[in-house]
């Protein structure tokens, strides 16, 4: 069998010496398209936010209030830089492994978070419909299929507490929250059931090139 040597007395050893230094590249090759994967994935979903937002600030046929179009420019901007920080700083090997770039393992979250504090700020009577649906509803869900599963469910918990300062406890607050428990668990579920494809993927892919 490939990947294994045999001893002087007939019995199969360990891989060869030749096999782990193949093993050790394949593994990186794995990890650099993931993580390409990742970063493209960051980018695709971010694209929507640059054109509806940027539309918004630029166009004045909405005849959105300033107020609203300022935030609309401020979070324009923000999907725009990390989906430029996401294609320029993406994953590099280190040793034995791909380390992604800090961008990429924790920037993505602080973009979301920086979007979601722009929403709260701008958030008034008028238009806030728009600015609300995308702090409660469309940033997590941007994140679901995230490599790392931890960062999300971290991000999520933060994002909750954002979401209660957002919206308080009030008359209808209350009604967003309820709402948003619902959405977080079927967000987990994805992420959870993402997370055990790309094993598999990865197991399999393993397995075929050994």
């Amino acid at each position: 069998r490939r990947g294994t040597s045999r001893s002087d007395d007939g019995e199969l050893s360990g891989p060869g010496p030749g096999l782990a230094p193949r093993l050790r590249l394949m593994d990186m090759e794995v990890d650099r398209a993931l993580q390409r994967a990742d970063t493209l994935r960051h980018q695709r979903y971010f694209v929507p936010f640059v054109l509806v937002f940027l539309g918004i600030a630029l166009q004045p046929i909405w005849q959105a209030e300033p107020a609203t179009r300022e935030a609309a420019a401020y979070i324009g901007v923000l999907a725009a830089a990390g989906i430029l920080a996401a294609g320029q700083l993406d994953g590099i090997p280190v040793g034995d492994k791909v380390s992604g770039s800090i961008y990429s393992k924790r920037g993505k979250w602080v973009v979301r978070a920086l979007v979601h504090l722009v929403c709260v700020r701008w958030d008034h009577d008028v238009h806030n419909v728009l600015l609300r649906a995308v702090s409660v509803f469309a940033l997590p869900l941007t994140g679901a299929k995230d490599d790392d599963g931890e960062a999300y469910v971290a991000y999520l918990g933060v994002h909750f507490l954002f979401t209660m300062y957002h919206v308080g406890l009030g008359a209808s607050g209350w009604q967003w929250l309820a709402v948003l428990l619902v959405y977080d668990a079927v967000l987990l579920d994805v992420s959870w059931s993402s997370a055990n494809n790309r094993d598999a993927q990865m197991l399999l892919n393993g397995t075929s090139q050994v």
